[in-house]
């Protein structure tokens, strides 16, 4: 998988368009296309504030790694493991509010 497919991939599971991670990262949605097709590439500030804006890892982005369990793959799962996959997901969920807690 590319970099670029991966990009959109992940947005898509967060439920994200374009224009709404163009407008989080502070970038035109041209912008935004022209890194999910690789016509461009991600600076690396705006590729960190995508990683810790979707709970990611740079190395999964950059296909250093395909192990990222917070990457939601439902479109792959059969319904019962599709709602299983909603429990994990809270799951993340309520370590990442957690986590936030830890750092105030």
């Amino acid at each position: 998988m590319q970099i670029g497919e991966r990009l959109a991939d992940i947005r898509k599971d967060n439920k994200d368009t374009q224009k709404s991670l163009a407008a989080k990262l502070g970038v035109s949605v041209e912008t935004i296309r022209s890194w999910e097709r690789q016509t461009s590439r991600m600076p690396i500030d705006k590729l960190q504030e995508f990683c810790r804006m979707y709970g990611v890892t740079s190395d999964f982005i950059l296909g250093l790694s395909n192990d990222d369990p917070l990457i939601n793959y439902n479109a792959r799962l059969s319904p019962a493991e599709e709602e299983d996959s909603f429990t994990v997901r809270e799951l993340i969920e309520l370590l990442k509010e957690k986590k936030k807690k830890k750092k105030k």
